[in-house]
């Protein structure tokens, strides 16, 4: 069987990115791709009765989330990567 895509996730923790480089490392040895993945929930359940501006928030949240994943990509472990999309 061949492995075509990996999917990495990340809760941007020093943890998280330990894996880093063995999901690089077995990546590079499959020739196979990584997708580096983060979880983004909508909170909306979390806003007090009758709050306004609810999707607002969220995309806020949502684009700060892309731009710090974005970051992660720059990550050393993935300099010899085929790609890594976000």
């Amino acid at each position: 069987m061949k492995i075509h895509r990996l999917a990495l996730t990340t809760d941007f923790s020093p943890c998280a990115r330990q894996a880093y480089m063995a999901a690089a490392a077995f990546a590079a040895r499959a020739g196979a791709d990584i997708d580096l993945v983060h979880w983004v929930d909508y909170p909306f359940q979390y806003y007090p009765a009758g709050f306004q501006g609810g999707d607002a928030v969220f995309e806020s949240y949502r684009e700060s989330t892309l731009k710090r994943l974005e970051e992660e990509t720059k990550h050393p472990a993935f300099s010899k990567s085929r790609r890594v999309p976000t």
